[in-house]
């Protein structure tokens, strides 16, 4: 595995959700139930600030949503994990 990891989100989001205010949860999981990721929430309206080589980000127990460069979120994970 690398840090980051990304994954294609092939047919996201999906053409039924065009309201801004559509709101997703995700996570990850390790194929043996080894790990989880913590449960992000966002809204589709979130991810206009998004560019290509970001991340959108939310600290554990806060509310508030940060953008990252791929690489400050990669020093991030090294640093703090």
């Amino acid at each position: 595995m690398t840090s980051p990891t990304t994954v294609p989100l092939d047919g996201f989001p999906p053409e039924s959700a065009a309201d801004p205010d559509v709101a997703f949860d995700m996570y990850g999981v390790a194929d043996d139930s080894s790990f989880t990721t913590h449960r992000v929430s966002f809204r589709l309206g979130d991810l206009t600030e998004l560019a290509v080589g970001s991340v959108l980000v939310t600290a554990i127990g806060e509310e508030a949503q940060q953008v990252l460069s791929l690489e400050e979120f990669a020093h991030r994970g090294e640093s703090e994990c």
